[in-house]
């Protein structure tokens, strides 16, 4: 395995959008936490981004937003391309 070639190539640009989507989000809530109360709640679309891995990290990282969704949150968009893409040529393959 090639790393960064093909499927790998896909799903680090897509762990690195991810990464700097979360980092927009943390700063634009930092910004905004110091008018209002609520703003933490902005990380709640983030819950259904990185669902399965979201609800573990916070039992996991007690609640740290950052960390679970831009560290977790990345490695299981980044795994998740890659085993969808295994799954695929596997298809093709039994297909063939």
């Amino acid at each position: 395995m090639v790393p960064f070639k093909g499927a790998y190539r896909i799903a680090a640009i897509a762990a690195t959008i991810h990464v700097a989507c979360v980092a927009l989000t943390a700063w634009y809530i930092s910004g905004l936490e110091q008018t209002s109360g609520q703003a933490v709640l902005l990380w709640v679309p983030w819950l259904f981004i990185d669902f399965p891995v979201s609800v573990l990290g916070y039992f996991l990282f007690d609640g740290q937003f950052f960390l679970v969704h831009a560290a977790l949150g990345s490695l299981w968009w980044f795994f998740l391309i890659i085993v969808a893409n295994r799954i695929v040529q596997a298809i093709r393959r039994r297909f063939a």
